[in-house]
This record gives C-alpha cells, structure tokens and sequence, in this order.
C-alpha cells in the first residue's frame, strides 16, 4: 500500500477514512475498502484549488487502490489507477514516485507471467533509485528483491539468490539483523533451495526467517500472517521430503493461527485449506482431500467471486483427486471449469493457463485418447516457451509430459529423445543431485525396460536411486519407487527372488510413511503377486493380489482401472490353475470396469479382450480367441502406432489360432506382419523375433516346406544362442530335434543325426543332477551336494510292487497329457524326439476335438524305449519349457498327492522332492515367462 507522506496537510476526516480503508482491506473486505477509497477521492477532487500535498496524498490513494485490483486479480482496473499514479508523479516531477508505479506495473506484469515485462519496469525502477538514493539504499534493496522473484519465477535459481542475497545485505547493514524485511528475504532464499531441493539448507533458513518473525511481534495483522506463512513454506519442504506427518503439522499451525486472527472464512483460511488437501491427496486419502478442498473453494467463492483465479486453483486441485480417484469425466469437468475461469482472468498464454491445459492433456493420456493429450501437451509447452524461455522446469515438465504420451503410444525412441530434453534442462537448472534428474532418469529407465533394455533400464534406475538416497531421506516415496522399477527389472528378466526382494523394500517404506492403505501400497502387493505368480506360487499370489484389491477398493471404489486390473491379474492365476470359470468371470469384470471408465477404444479394454482370448485358446476354443484377439487388435490399431509391440503381439497369437486351425496362408500372413513390426521395434537380434521366427519354421514344416524350414529354425538358433551365451538350453535343444526332424523328412540323414546328438548333448547337460538351467549360485550348491553322494538312493532297485505303483502312476500322467494336449502334440512330440511317423494327423477343425488316443499310444512308446532318461523329469522339463504350464502344474500335483503310498518307490520320491523345490520351478517358470509375449501387467511408476 502507498506511504503517507502528506497526512499533515491533509483533513483528519480524510485520513480517518484512510485508517478504515486499511483496515478493511487488511480483513479482505475489498468491496468495503475500495468504498471508501472512492470517498476519499470525491472528497479531494472537489478541492477547488488542489496543492502541492493533496496531489501527493492523491497518488497514495491511487497506488492503494491499485492493490486492491491486483489482490482481485483486476488487471485492466490496476493498470489504469496506476497510470493516474503515475500521471501524477510525472506532474510532480518526483522521480521516486515515477520508480513505485513501475514497480506496481511490474508485479502487475510479473504475477500475470509477463516476466520479461516484469523485470523491465522492475529495472527502469531500479536505474531511478540507483540515481537517487544510492547503491545501499533500503529502496535499492526492494528493488533487488522484486528482481530476484522474477528470476525465482523464470527457473533462474541462482541468478535470483544472487538478488536476494544483494537485498539481504543492505537490509542487515541499513536495518539490523532483526528486521521484518531480513526475515522476508530469508524466507525467499529458503524458497530457492527448497525449488533446487536443497531441503535442509531450505529448512534453516526458514527457521531463522520464523525466529526473527516470533521475535518482533508488533503489527497484529501482517506479523502474525508472516509466522503463519513461515509454518506453511516449512510444511512445503516437509512434503517435499515425504515427511508428511510433520508437513501436515506445520499447516494446521498455519491455518490455527489464521483462523484466531482472521475468523473462518479469510482467504488464508483456504490457502492454509488448500496445502492441508494436497498432503492428504498424496497420502491417498482422497475423500478427506475432496472434503477439504471444497472447505477451501467456498471460502473463496465468497471472499472473491465465481471467478477468480483461486477459485480457479481450487477447480483444479479438486480435479486432481478425481484424476487419480480413476474419475476421468469428472476430472476433465474440473479441469475446463479451472481452465474457463483462466482464460477469462489472465493473459491466455499465463503459466496457469498452461498448467490447466497439461493437466487436462494427463487426463486424456489415461483415457488413451493420446492425439488430444499429446495436442494439449503441446498448448502448454508453447505458453511456458514463451513466458519462461527454453530452460525453465515447468518446459522441462512439458518435455516429459509429452515424452510419456510416446511412451504409451510405442515411439519409444521420441519418448527418450523427449525425456534426454527435460533431463538436459534440468541438469542446467539444477545440477546432478537435484530429485528432478532422479525422476528423469526413472522416466527414461521406464522407457528401456518396456524397450527389453533391462540392463540400460537397470542403470538408469540405479542413477535415479543413487541421486534420491543423497538428496532425499531413506524413506522418502521416490526411494520407494526406484525399489518398485528396480524390481520390475528383475521381474522382467525372470528374477523373481530379487523382485520380491525390492518390492518388499518398498513396500516397507510405503507402510511407514504412506501407510497401509495407500494405492501405492497396492501397487507393491500387486508386483509382488506377479512374482509369485511367475514362480508357481499361486495361493501366494492371489493372496497378494487380493490384499492389492482389498487397498484400492477400500480408497478408490469400484469402478477405478486398477480395481480392473487386480481383477485381471488375479483370473489369470484361476487360468493358470485351469478354473476357467473363475477365470472368465474376473475377466469380464476387469473389462466391465474398463468399458466404464475408459471407453471403448482404450488399449487396456483391448487387453483385456487379449486375455481373454488367451484363455479361450487354453480351453480350445480357437474360434472364439481369433474373435477376441481381432477385437484386441482393433483397438491397438486405433490407438497406438502402428509398429507398437501390442501390435505384433496380436499378430502372433491370431497367427497362432489360424495355425493350430490349419489356415496356414493366414497363419503366414500374421507371422510376417508380427516379425515386421518386432525386428522394427528390437532389431535383428531379440527374442521375440527368434519366437516369430521359429513360429514360421513351424508352418513350412506343416506345409512340407523343409528346407524353408530349417532356413528359419537356423536363424532362431543363432538369435537364441547370441541371447543366451550358448546353446545349452532346452528351446535351442526344441529347435535342433525340428532340424532333425526336417533333415530326416528330406533323407539327409547324416544331418539329422548331428541335430539329433546335438539336442541329445543339451538334454543330459540339463539332466544332471536333475538341474534345470538354474542360476549360477544354485548350480555351485547342488555340485557340491552331488559330490558327497546324496543322490545315489536313484539307482537304487525297485521291488516288483514298487515297480507296478511306478507303471500305475506313470501311466495316470501319461494319460493326462494325452487328454489335455490336443492338436499341440506336434509340437511337444517334436520336443521329446518321437519319430514324425508316431505324431500322426491330429490337427481337425472342430474345436472341442482331442487325441488322446494317439497321444497316449506315442507316449508310452516313448516311454518304453527311454526308460534310463527319467522320464517325468524329462517329460514335466519339457512341458514348462514348450508352454505346457498348466498341465504340468497337474502332474506335479498327481505326483504330490501320491507320495504319501507307502508303495512310492524312492526314486520317484526323489524326483518329487527335486519338481516340489521351490527354485527348480521358479527356473522352469523363469525360461517359461521369458520367451513369453503375453502383455504383461506390471506396475513401473
């Protein structure tokens, strides 16, 4: 507000209404004061003869009401009675006078975002006061400051704490150490290193800015507000270090100390409101956010009007709860409320004007409509370019908001490039330790691991988790998600164990500070079900998958995407478990919830169709799947790009179904069109192209193609040897018996003995010591136990009875697989060496069809001529290997239940005891999962 520099000469009645006027704007009774501003001014224009004093006294009333219009947020009105201000400086010919109305047309300039007019006006002012008073007056001191906020506001760190530092010097030589403006400075320079996320450094100089601030204690409107904003700047770096408990407590000693001085319906109160939301929104508890924003919205709807800027602000919070509430429709409601009150009160390329289109553009990119998002992305990048230049956080923002729709979309090289620009921004803002390079290194890892670049993804991870451990405390949530991806890593590269051991770790973290019934931590329950569903622990994953549920249900309802996905993950375990039943009911309810709150045309609904087609496909009900993988397609078609790895997926499971039906021209069709997209995506080199391709080896060989064939089986051996180091691995091994089988087919049988031999070599590689690819560790114990003799009790001779209970149970497991495994005999056939002549013709149209006769018959005379292979060992490896899962689960499950016969002979409890050891089937279930394409829910954040 103006000084009083005439008050002399001016009438007690006038200067009376002045203090009233004061006081009511103090109280943000705006209306009341501006009233009697307008007396004051009537009363001194009807002056007949004006002096000297009334002009000067004039242009304070003049600058005071012009706060008032810049409180409300009226630019037009301010910019105008300041011009009048400055009219009357110009004609007083005082040129301090001149330099306060251009400090005025700076913050006018300055909170619109016109900064570059800001600090123009804020410099011509400065040049003035320079002039006038001298480089270590308090007026050049002011000036410092307003410099520093604008620069503050443009990202400029270190250029506004060389300003505030500039200001804080003269202010401790002109005015003391104790004084109202040091502690005012302080509390800007705390600001700074809160923004460059030096928390602590933030942290003490807030405390020294509250000290000076409890020591002074005699205005008491405006000192008490300055200790309540220091309470509430403390709680923000309290938040920021997900030390929510002690920020929550920092903003009720805010908002109790507003509401004693203030009452309850002051603009403060709701700002004070407002940061008390935010916190409970971050900790997941979204009806104590909603209800508190809304306390925050109608106090400012009665302290200002329908439109004002906070009004705005409160829209916009409300829709942020929705956002992550999964209330898609009504989020975007809030955001266009917010956005229409911003576009009718500040400049249309105002930061805030931006902020409302990027959150609505986030909106857009859940609902998978990633043309609009990426278009309101683009809106808002062009504003802060504009308003802040390239190098400012909230571009760097933008970048990686854009980066994300890449992302989704599968332009994963423009989603890096977009990220590589917030990063580089950043670190020029920032530095290298900043949790802003943590959190672009955890957007690029995030992009590596969908990529299969587990290595890269793992390194930026780390990068992410080194700079958050340094900056951040040990159990700040960002740590909690660089456990999370960390785990999904190993996840994704069948790690299973050291998945579970991160996602434990950060769900540890996630129980302490968030606590247990934070969407967050179901997220971890759900990661670590995916882990212990992919080892076989399937009580253990729908446990997890279950508590997962129980989380979001309880916080976000039943209608939320993640509500959908628990229901998906969790039927693909009652499918795995062979309860279809179960299995399509949870399907159908995870697409319902889908259909509901995305549409139609969201590539989660179009994996779910996905899923459900898998499943179809496991009951042999081809028809169906290809009418549920199209659908799937569909929708990937619409929405993503056209080389996306969902795409080719599709591709290769409708190849699948026309094969397993004998279309073999449509079969080809989709091979081709999925090995297109994938060598596009992964280049030559990555498994999903030696699967496709080994899928095409598989048709020629159908198609009596043979030397096509092994041209094909030859390029997926080299990729899977490149892959894994050697070719001592049971697809390598799958691979040669179809060599063998091709060779043999053409009479090139010196060829086919070599493949033959060299599939016999990576058999009983495999087959000693009943190991199974397992990890390096494992495979140094189990030698070790070798070496002493602990498994000699297997050759051990059966007695008669023994031998008979062997045949009775060898032939129940038989015969299981020779009723379940339809017209993929082929394929397993091939695997176990069976002569092409055993297989036979089984493939047939008809659905429900099986052959198990032929099967069985094959299958016993494999058995009776390998009877020194171990043949359930063999057999079960080979079934996990080839994707048999779920009959083998069965079998492993008749052998379980039968060794408590007192007629199970030792050597069959000896190969129990090796199929009932947890690592052994994490290792089959590991090869199993990796060559799989499935679309895989897993939670990277």
């Amino acid at each position: 507000m103006g000084n009083r520099s005439a008050k002399a000469a001016i009438p007690y009645h006038i200067q009376t209404l002045r203090e009233r006027a004061l006081k009511n704007y103090l109280a943000y009774d705006f209306k009341q004061a501006l009233t009697c501003y307008l007396e004051i001014l009537d009363q001194l224009q009807s002056v007949s003869e004006p002096t000297v004093d009334h002009d000067r006294f004039q242009y304070d009333i003049y600058l005071d009401i012009c706060s008032i219009h810049i409180r409300q947020n009226h630019w037009t009105m301010a910019d105008a009675v300041c011009r009048k201000a400055m009219t009357l400086a110009n004609k007083l010919q005082e040129q301090v006078k001149i330099a306060r109305c251009l400090d005025n047309l700076g913050d006018m300039k300055r909170l619109q975002g016109i900064l570059n007019g800001a600090l123009e006006d804020y410099n011509k002012a400065l040049d003035i006061k320079l002039k006038w008073f001298g480089k270590d007056s308090v007026d050049v001191s002011n000036s410092y400051n307003n410099i520093g906020l604008v620069y503050d506001d443009q990202g400029k760190y270190d250029q506004a704490l060389a300003k505030y530092e500039e200001s804080l010097e003269i202010y401790i030589q002109k005015l003391g150490d104790d004084h109202r403006k040091v502690a005012d400075l302080y509390n800007n320079i705390a600001g700074i290193y809160n923004n460059q996320g030096k928390y602590d450094e933030g942290l003490a100089t807030y405390e020294k800015s509250l000290k000076i601030r409890l020591s002074i204690l005699e205005d008491k409107y405006s000192d008490q507000f300055n200790i309540a904003t220091s309470y509430n700047n403390m709680g923000s770096v309290y938040e920021n270090q997900g030390k929510y408990d002690i920020a929550l407590s920092m903003y009720q000693k805010s908002l109790h100390i507003y509401l004693q001085q203030l009452g309850n319906d002051h603009p403060n109160v709701a700002d004070a409101y407002n940061n008390i939301a935010g916190v409970y929104d971050t900790q997941g508890k979204y009806d104590q956010a909603l209800s508190t924003y809304k306390k925050s919205l109608e106090i400012y709807l009665q302290a200002f009007n329908d439109h004002h800027p906070s009004v705005a602000t409160s829209y916009n919070n409300i829709g942020l709860v929705h956002r992550n509430q999964g209330l898609f429709n009504q989020a975007l409601l809030m955001y266009d409320k917010s956005l229409q009150i911003r576009l009718t009160t500040l400049d249309r390329q105002h930061p805030l004007v931006a902020q409302s289109y990027s959150n609505i553009g986030l909106v857009y990119n859940h609902q998978g409509k990633y043309t609009e998002a990426l278009s309101m992305h683009e809106k808002s990048l062009k504003i802060y370019l504009a308003a802040f230049g390239d190098n400012h956080p909230l571009v760097a923002q933008s970048y990686n908001n854009v980066a994300s729709i890449y992302d989704h979309q599968g332009k994963y090289e423009q989603a890096v490039s977009m990220y590589e620009k917030a990063l580089q921004i950043r670190l020029l803002i920032f530095g290298d330790r900043h949790p802003s390079i943590a959190n672009s290194c955890n957007s690029v890892g995030n992009v590596y691991c969908i990529q299969g670049k587990y290595d890269r993804a793992h390194s930026m991870y780390a990068k992410s988790l080194k700079i958050r451990l340094s900056s951040l405390n040990n159990h700040h949530p960002d740590i909690a998600q660089s456990y999370n991806n960390m785990g999904g890593v190993y996840y994704h590269q069948s790690k299973y164990n050291e998945a579970i051991a991160m996602y434990k770790k950060s769900v540890e973290i996630r129980l302490l500070v968030l606590g247990d019934g934070h969407p967050l931590v179901a997220t971890s329950y759900n990661n670590m079900g995916l882990a212990y569903k992919h080892q076989g622990e399937y009580n253990q994953a729908l446990e997890w998958y279950q508590k997962s549920l129980d989380i979001n249900l309880s916080v976000l309802g039943n209608n939320h995407p993640d509500i959908a996905l628990s229901y998906n993950n969790m039927a693909s375990v009652y499918e795995h478990l062979g309860k279809f039943d179960q299995a399509f009911t949870m399907y159908e309810q995870s697409l319902k919830i889908r259909l509901s709150a995305l549409g139609q045309q969201h590539p989660n609904v179009a994996n779910s169709y996905h899923h459900m087609a898998t499943a179809y496909v496991s009951q042999g009900k081809y028809n169906r799947a290809l009418s549920m993988y199209q659908k799937s397609l569909q929708i990937y078609l619409a929405k993503l790009t056209p080389n996306h790895p969902l795409i080719a997926n599709s591709y290769n499971k409708i190849a699948n179904v026309y094969f397993k039906q004998k279309n073999y021209d449509e079969a080809l069709s989709n091979y081709n069109k999925s090995l297109q997209i994938v060598v596009h995506k992964f280049g030559q080199d990555h498994p999903n192209v030696a699967e496709v391709i080994q899928h095409i080896a598989n048709l020629y060989y159908h198609r009596e193609h043979y030397n096509l064939a092994i041209t094909e089986y030859e390029k997926a051996s080299t990729i899977l040897i490149q892959m894994y180091g050697g070719d001592n691995h049971p697809k390598i091994s799958a691979i040669y018996e179809s060599m063998a089988n091709c060779y043999q087919q053409i009479h090139q049988d010196d060829e086919a003995t070599i493949m033959k031999n060299k599939a016999e070599r990576i058999r009983n590689h495999l087959q000693q010591g009943n190991i199974v690819h397992l990890p390096l560790e494992k495979q140094v114990q189990e030698n070790e136990t070798s070496s002493k003799g602990k498994h000699d009790d297997l050759n051990t001779k059966e007695t008669d009875e023994e031998q008979n209970a062997i045949q009775e149970l060898d032939v129940k497991c038989l015969s299981l697989i020779a009723n379940n495994i339809g017209d993929e005999w082929n394929n397993l056939a091939s695997c176990l060496g069976i002569s092409e002549s055993k297989i036979g013709d089984p493939d047939q149209t008809d659905e429900n069809s099986n052959h198990s006769d032929l099967t069985l018959n094959s299958l016993k005379d494999w058995y009776l001529k390998n009877p020194s292979l171990k043949h359930l060992t063999v057999l079960l490896t080979t079934l996990y290997q080839e994707k048999y899962k779920k009959l083998a689960d069965q079998l492993r499950d008749i052998l379980l239940q039968t060794q408590s016969e007192t007629m199970l002979s030792s050597y069959i409890a000896k190969i129990l005891q090796e199929y009932s050891h947890k690592d052994c089937i994490t290792n089959w279930n590991r090869q199993y999962n990796a060559l799989s394409e499935e679309p895989i829910q897993h939670t990277n954040e």
